[in-house]
């Protein structure tokens, strides 16, 4: 038994919902390494919202931080509930008080380290801003990362060129030629700038440039092998292209480097379900729901209630589909679901 709902998978499951709101939210805490002493340099923070980031605001010399989302140098930031592109977060309307922001998560970028994450959820603007100690630690030779370690090698000249692109590719109307441009220049400064060379795959495949974008990914790969931004782009590439097998083995190798990373799994099982290996693509989607990150991805409970679906468990399948909805409904196919609940619920297939 197979469900109408599967002909929107495709169209759902990479989509980013966009939203916004007018009142601004404030976010505020601390940086610290692991025995609680200042970081070694102002630190950069970063919002991570479905599959968007955002840099939002440099801590002070020891390590506090305290921004309005959004961030100083006016960068929108997109919230999963609302419907308005172009705002930063904020409360709006009868409700001033709440802003949803589930799925997004805070961490602090500094070459050469790690960070600690804080999953923001709903939070009300007139509460006290403080999220926390976010803590840093330094990369061990070796170790897989998500920050690229090379960038402190970088030139003045070709690190200014790179934080330029990042910095238009977090608009919320990005123009990603203009970002490939300076990235070009970062990496013809200093070859082996991998998170330049990663930045500017993901501007091509934005750009619709793929053999370009899977060139700049390999350079990436190629100058820092344990850094693992540039393996999670070339899943999304392999979907793109519908190579879905490829997408496979690329998420297998992210999932090498760093076991368990929500993400990678959730594209994994993206592709294992274009391929109807839904046994293979539950187990990914059940590593999601194990994650603490799954609220980053609630088209995960699409893709299980159309597994389940499949196997004609309509109550399991129910259960999935009302948490998609209670996690995003107003996405595209979220009308679609309610009547199919509605459909099954007339059969008498649930009680």
């Amino acid at each position: 038994m197979r469900s109408p709902l599967m002909a929107l998978m495709a169209l759902v499951a990479l989509a980013v919902p966009a939203a916004a709101q007018f009142r601004p939210l404030y976010l505020s805490g601390k940086v610290t390494l692991p025995d609680g002493s200042e970081p070694p340099e102002p630190v950069l923070m970063r919002l991570y919202c479905a599959d968007g980031r955002q840099p939002q605001a440099y801590t002070d010399r020891h390590g506090a931080f305290n921004f309005p989302v959004g961030g100083t140098q006016q960068e929108r930031i997109m919230d999963a509930s609302r419907s308005l592109p172009d705002a930063p977060v904020g409360a709006s309307g009868s409700d001033r008080s709440f802003v949803s922001m589930i799925g997004c998560e805070l961490m602090a970028y500094l070459p050469g380290y790690t960070s600690t994450k804080i999953q923001l959820g709903r939070r009300s603007v007139f509460e006290s801003p403080d999220v926390g100690v976010i803590i840093i630690r330094p990369v061990a030779a070796g170790e897989a990362t998500l920050v690229s370690l090379n960038t402190l090698q970088a030139p003045e000249k070709a690190r200014k060129s790179f934080e330029k692109a990042e910095k238009e590719l977090a608009k919320s109307s990005p123009d990603p030629s203009k970002a490939a441009k300076d990235l070009q220049k970062a990496v013809e400064e200093f070859p082996a700038f991998s998170a330049a060379w990663n930045l500017l795959g993901d501007a091509r495949l934005r750009m619709k440039d793929f053999a370009g974008a899977r060139a700049a990914l390999d350079s990436a790969i190629a100058a820092e092998p344990k850094f693992a931004p540039p393996y999670l782009i070339l899943v999304r590439l392999d979907l793109t292209e519908n190579r879905m097998e490829d997408a496979v083995k690329a998420a297998d190798l992210v999932l090498e480097l760093a076991p368990g990373l929500a993400e990678a799994h959730y594209y994994r099982a993206i592709a294992l379900t274009g391929l109807g290996r839904d046994n293979e693509a539950e187990v990914s989607l059940k590593a999601v729901e194990a994650s603490g990150e799954a609220e980053r991805y609630p088209r995960t409970h699409f893709m299980l209630g159309n597994i389940l679906v499949g196997r004609g468990d309509i109550p399991g399948a129910a259960a999935q589909f009302r948490q998609f909805l209670a996690e995003e409904s107003g996405s595209r196919a979220a009308e679609v679901v309610r009547q199919e609940l509605e459909k099954w619920q007339a059969e008498g297939l649930l009680k």
